[in-house]
């Protein structure tokens, strides 16, 4: 095992709690996520997403606090699946979702944070944070799904070599 996928494999392991997070909100929105182009659309995915945090004022500090909380659970979700992916992949597999997952955390800030300032125009802020939160959201949720996928023998992704297959 090289040294960057080593370093990969103890985040993965130490990063956070297993999730007991995983409900009927989270299963909605992945459900509607695999749905998107058949039987829903992108708009009411979105909707089911940010439902626990609809009943706040956007740029409110309740919001904020909000969607920081949801960030949190879409992560502690991502990283136990992520972790149950792991198990199932060929070495070749492993090693190409660890390249991915590795870059991961960094687009991810650099997207939602230029998307934050885009729409906000600030670089701080109560309406810069909620912005930011609210993209991450997003982009937890769609790794999640794309995990979920993987796991599900669903992904058409090149990492996905699964054992056995």
């Amino acid at each position: 095992m090289n040294k960057s996928l080593a370093v990969f494999c103890a985040v993965v392991a130490f990063a956070a709690p297993a999730s007991s997070w995983a409900n009927e909100q989270s299963d909605a929105v992945l459900g509607c996520f695999q749905e998107i182009g058949t039987s829903t659309e992108w708009n009411t995915c979105m909707a089911i997403l940010f439902q626990p945090c609809a009943e706040f004022e956007l740029a409110s500090e309740e919001v904020r606090s909000c969607l920081q909380q949801e960030r949190d659970n879409w992560r502690a979700t991502k990283i136990d699946i992520e972790a149950e992916v792991f198990e199932s992949l060929t070495n070749k597999g492993i090693q190409e979702l660890a390249d991915v997952m590795l870059a991961w955390p960094k687009f991810v800030d650099d997207k939602c944070k230029a998307m934050a300032e885009g729409r906000t125009g600030e670089s701080t802020g109560v309406a810069f944070d909620a912005t930011r939160l609210g993209c991450q959201v997003s982009e937890y949720a769609l790794i999640t799904s794309e995990l979920t996928a993987c796991n599900e023998g669903r992904s058409k992704e090149e990492y996905c070599q699964r054992k056995g297959e």
